[in-house]
């Protein structure tokens, strides 16, 4: 009884290493007869193009971890494509010191870039340091919590730049209305991050709004002033509010405008025509 048991065992314990010898099998045989076929297009998020963004899903992982050390060069920016010569990834693989015989490298391979989606917490930290520059009582005790943006924001890179251009207040909707813009985008489009007072204040004064406006430098208003940044050309984004409503509406621009100018444009839905105040790149502003 004793012998069969230790037979028992002994067998068991072979049975277990020969499941563990299959289990390791693909990783040790990545560089020993398969080859990996790369992208011919490809998505990055990063700032750095690296040989394992060209790899398809089922890679080899040991292949894989190396491949993340190889850089091919810099990212396109954000929505925009970069081709890459099949010569130029043979070198680099070449230099790295992985057999060349694992990969079959495209003539071209087409990167494109995608963005993320911006955090709410990486607002939260441009308005903290907008708000330490210019305190107002009523948001002395805002958190992220009480943020909402008004649209998502797809922006490129792991560390978004951003500045905080514009404050407003809305007594009667009892909201705060930041306007931000990527610090680092020439001509970026602004997006707006609205925030409920945890206070319970009312009677937002609009004297804080115009200080804080004329406290902005003086070189990034006549930047902007100096770009047509709505066209008839192309639609644009209108943010349409009153004291008991606010909403955005696609319009279609009838002059072209820079910032701070009145424009008309037309509603797509009704048709109707009304004045609006360019506010950023096909962003306008009023008021009914």
């Amino acid at each position: 009884m004793r012998y069969a048991w230790q037979r028992m065992t002994r067998y068991a314990w072979w049975r277990a290493l020969v499941l563990f010898g299959w289990a390791l099998a693909p990783s040790v045989a990545c560089t020993r007869g398969i080859r990996v076929l790369l992208l011919a297009d490809a998505e990055v998020q990063g700032d750095a193009i690296v040989l394992a963004n060209l790899f398809p899903a089922n890679a080899p992982y040991a292949l894989r971890d190396a491949a993340a050390r190889i850089q091919l060069g810099t990212s396109p920016q954000n929505g925009s494509a970069r081709r890459l010569s099949g010569e130029l990834i043979v070198a680099a693989i070449q230099d790295s010191g992985l057999p060349l015989s694992a990969f079959f490298v495209p003539q071209t391979v087409t990167v494109r870039r995608i963005g993320r989606q911006l955090t709410r917490q990486e607002t939260w930290t441009a308005i903290q340091s907008f708000l330490e520059k210019h305190p107002v009582d009523a948001l002395r005790s805002l958190r992220a919590e009480d943020l909402s943006l008004e649209a998502a924001v797809a922006v490129s890179g792991d560390d978004a730049k951003l500045a905080v251009t514009r404050l407003t207040f809305d007594d009667a909707l009892h909201l705060a209305r930041f306007r931000l813009r990527l610090h680092d985008v020439t001509n970026g489009q602004p997006f707006y991050v609205t925030a409920r007072p945890p206070s319970g204040r009312t009677g937002l004064a609009r004297r804080v709004f115009d200080d804080i406006s004329s406290s902005m430098p003086a070189a990034n208003s006549s930047t902007l002033g100096s770009a047509v940044l709505v066209d008839p050309r192309q639609p644009a984004r209108l943010h349409l509010h009153s004291a008991d409503s606010d909403m955005l509406l696609t319009v279609q621009p009838l002059q072209r405008g820079r910032e701070g100018q009145v424009v008309r444009v037309r509603l797509r839905a009704s048709g109707k025509t009304l004045q609006a105040r360019v506010v950023g790149q096909n962003t306008l502003d009023a008021a009914f």
